[in-house]
């Protein structure tokens, strides 16, 4: 398993190009699911402002209002 960073903005996604990159190029036991319906669903799990303001807000320099910090896992099996 591996995790990545994933900002969902109202406007604006970012994430590392490996995460995409993964998911087009190997065989992975999760499939992928689209960034802009990530957004719309309402049990989406996001990081709690209280560890956001701990970890992230000084090297961010963004509130956490609309910010939308999580992890995006990817699972891939040696074969």
């Amino acid at each position: 398993m591996h995790c990545f960073d994933v900002i969902l903005q109202y406007s604006y996604i970012w994430t590392n190009d490996l995460l995409p990159y993964l998911f087009k190029n190997l065989d992975t036991l999760n499939k992928f699911v689209d960034f802009e319906a990530m957004k719309e669903d309402p049990d989406l799990f996001l990081m709690s402002e209280k560890a956001y303001n701990k970890y992230w807000k000084n090297d961010v320099k963004q509130p956490y209002v609309g910010f939308k910090p999580l992890s995006y896992n990817i699972l891939w099996q040696k074969k």
